[in-house]
């Protein structure tokens, strides 16, 4: 789906056909097609038995039957606490082995809490069918239907691993499949034994048993039974997964009252006949939510969990092209659902029944702003990905209540006024409140995705409180000392700028400090021309000259060059056609390091010279660290600002693991900066101070610029190495 905002003109119209046979073979898409028709026929299949069944059972049965059948959709909903879609959660973070342990666990914390409730409720059988089911349902239909809220754990869990393995036509096969099982025990048990509302509801868990039956001889094939699938899981698992998916108990409440709770309040301050009328025109709605929001839930959601879990591009960029498609997608609704409503007022007495139509016309002229409601709905599918994929699960609980709240309190305003238009109004502003605020969160999440809209102020308001409530702490008096810099020169084919860059450190007037120089094999004799510059300057006892003598390129030569210095060193990074901007750059960096107690340092630089870096647009990349940047680790999904100078502890540097440093057993050659600088940010925490004022000239005039000679095959091979490496934990003091 991403290919989307690729597509291009292309003047042969002949390509037309290819393009789309293109478009319509991406998988995201195809699942997206898979999932609308089969959701039509599942639900015509369930229409036809409705319609027939209305006609076997009284007035009195049918309204049993909806009873049963609405406990049987909620109970298992807060029955499961959560475990479902903390599964869904977990499932992008965590490899294959790494998948069945966590699926092991969730059913064995679910059978731990399920089977005591279970027993409980038929201990206290009578009571539950007195005050759920008004004393209408035997014995029978109740113990039937607390067995299938205990089985469609495992049924709708079978399911969701098919949806996110991307796994459209299995899932849609299996889905026909226990329909058509449910349909055939209907006519079974309904039409000839005559069992009616018991025939229904074991037609529904013959179904749902089809689907768990299958979901268990799939499993032992592929993973089988052994001693630690009939253990318990281990308490911190189980408390973690419960603690994850508590959000989601309060949240299914909330989600029911902005679906449905409009009905309620419209029913309680007007009458029945209005809430039909309602009704009729929120047929289109679930129209909507069958054809597009399911399919969407269930084909484009795990596409993009699966985008961020694989890393192949940047966060902010996998994210710049959801949001894309995001509003493209929106503004194609908006059109469909314009042309749709004109449509369906012009023609909808061709397409119902005069009696259906003349009953319930009125309800025609509210379909459009129902749908749009739907249309800002679907926003949230895209504005929440990265908020579920980053289990920001409170965060879309809290925007869950607020939309909630937002709608009934709208309903008690407006409806007294406005009547139906007032209900429809209110339902429409608590969908546009409720996507403002999912992006909202996500422009917080991601300060760098702002758009046209001015969030800046949104996103800083974490920042200004966190900076204020640190200078309202006493700190401690700062002690003033030498700290002792150890700046690393790594050089290559730099006979032209070696003079300058050397010029820049001795005149430096913060004498604490020595230089590792490294040449890397040099076909233009750099390392002669140091080893001159160091004699004629006497400058043995600061600069230590090291020449390779073959290539190793820069980290190779950093990392060396790091661990040999001692660990309270404070190293600094310098190209060797690069210089510092003035004579007072150790200075200030050793105030800082004093000031704040840092254990990493970086400042700003200017792109040099400033005539070519407009010529080819260079922005300047060096910004401060956001808190919630710092708080959640995401400096690897956050646009690289750290390309000054950068400067650290030597024993923080030592804590990198190798392995991370390597791709087929040599060091990286391109990206190394991120390779290096994102584990010491991330171990570093909040001991991470930045400064505005540029400390570095850095020479875009060099033809051996990293920007000027980039292999695409290797940059994407380090890239996705880099941003998939796991974050390292905060260092303690």
């Amino acid at each position: 789906m991403l290919n989307l905002i690729e597509y291009k003109y292309i003047p042969n119209k002949s390509m037309y056909p290819i393009k789309l046979y293109k478009l319509l073979t991406l998988p995201v898409i195809r699942n997206f097609i898979t999932y609308s028709c089969g959701a039509i026929v599942l639900r015509g299949i369930t229409a036809m038995s409705s319609l027939v069944t209305v006609n076997i059972l009284t007035v009195s049965e049918f309204g049993l039957l909806s009873i049963v059948n609405n406990f049987c959709a909620l109970f298992p909903l807060f029955l499961n606490l959560g475990l479902r879609q903390v599964f869904g959660l977990e499932y992008f973070h965590h490899d294959s082995p790494s998948r069945r342990k966590l699926l092991l666990t969730i059913i064995q914390t679910y059978l731990i809490i399920a089977i005591p409730v279970f027993a409980l409720l038929l201990y206290y059988q009578s009571q539950l069918n007195d005050y759920i089911f008004l004393g209408s349902a035997s014995r029978t239909i109740v113990f039937v239907a607390l067995i299938y809220c205990f089985m469609q754990f495992f049924s709708e869990l079978y399911l969701q691993v098919l949806r996110y393995q991307c796994n459209a036509r299995k899932l849609t096969i299996i889905q026909l499949s226990a329909a058509s099982i449910t349909i055939a025990s209907t006519a079974v048990l309904v039409f000839y034994y005559n069992f009616k509302v018991l025939g229904v509801i074991a037609s529904n868990l013959l179904g749902v048993l089809s689907i768990a039956s299958m979901a268990l001889y799939f499993y032992y094939k592929e993973v089988g039974f052994d001693s630690t699938s009939f253990t318990l899981p281990q308490l911190t698992k189980a408390r973690y997964l419960l603690w994850l998916g508590l959000p989601f108990i309060p949240n299914i409440f909330f989600s029911w009252i902005l679906s449905f709770g409009d009905r309620w309040v419209l029913a309680q301050m007007t009458n029945l006949h209005t809430v039909g009328i309602y009704t009729f025109a929120d047929l289109a709605s679930q129209i909507f939510q069958m054809t597009v929001l399911l399919p969407l839930s269930g084909s484009y959601v795990p596409y993009m969990l699966k985008q961020y879990a694989e890393k192949k591009e940047s966060f902010q960029s996998i994210e710049r092209k959801n949001l894309t498609i995001m509003w493209y997608a929106m503004g194609l609704m908006t059109i469909g659902v314009i042309l749709g409503s004109l449509f369906i007022i012009h023609a909808g007495h061709y397409l119902l029944p005069s009696r259906v139509f003349i009953k319930y016309s009125e309800s025609f002229q509210y379909i459009w702003f129902i749908l749009m409601g739907n249309v800002l709905f679907m926003g949230t599918y895209f504005s929440s990905c990265y908020l579920v994929f980053k289990k920001r699960t409170w965060m879309i609980l809290t925007t869950n209540i607020m939309a909630a709240v937002s709608n009934i309190g709208l309903n008690v305003l407006l409806i007294p006024t406005f009547n139906i238009y007032g209900c429809v109004f209110a339902t429409l502003m608590a969908n546009a409140i409720f996507f403002i605020l999912t992006y909202a969160l996500l422009v917080r999440e991601h300060k760098h995705l702002q758009t046209s809209w001015k969030h800046r102020w949104y996103a800083s308001l974490p920042n200004l409180m966190y900076e204020f409530k640190r200078s309202r702490l006493k700190k401690p008096n700062v002690i003033q000392r030498e700290n002792f810099f150890t700046i690393v020169i790594t050089s290559y084919n730099n006979c032209q700028y070696y003079r300058a860059n050397l010029d820049s450190v001795l005149q430096q007037c913060y004498k604490n400090f020595n230089v590792i120089y490294i040449d890397d094999c040099s076909s233009d004799n750099t390392g002669r021309l140091v080893q001159n510059y160091i004699d004629r300057f006497d400058a043995t006892h600061k600069i230590t000259l090291l020449c390779n003598t073959s290539r190793n390129k820069k980290l190779a030569n950093l990392y060396s060059a790091i661990h040999s210095c001692q660990d309270d060193s404070i190293i600094v990074e310098l190209d060797g056609d690069d210089y510092l901007i003035d004579t007072q750059v150790l200075t200030r960096l050793n105030d800082e390091y004093n000031r704040s107690g840092a254990w990493t340092v970086y400042g700003n630089y200017i792109n040099n010279p400033p005539e070519l870096a407009q010529k080819l647009k260079l922005k300047t990349w060096c910004k401060k660290t956001p808190l919630w940047v710092i708080k959640h680790k995401a400096f690897r999904e956050r646009v690289w600002h750290y390309s000054g100078l950068r400067t650290y502890y030597a024993w923080l540097f030592k804590q990198i693991r190798k392995e991370d440093l390597l791709i087929d057993g040599n060091f990286i050659p391109v990206f190394h900066d991120a390779a290096t600088y994102y584990p010491i940010l991330e171990m570093a925490d909040e001991n991470i101070s930045w400064i505005k004022k540029p400390l570095l000239m850095r020479n875009i005039d060099s033809p051996l610029n990293d920007f000027k000679n980039i292999d695409t095959l290797i940059e994407k091979q380090v890239h996705k190495k880099v941003l998939q490496t796991p974050s390292y934990k905060s260092v303690q003091s």
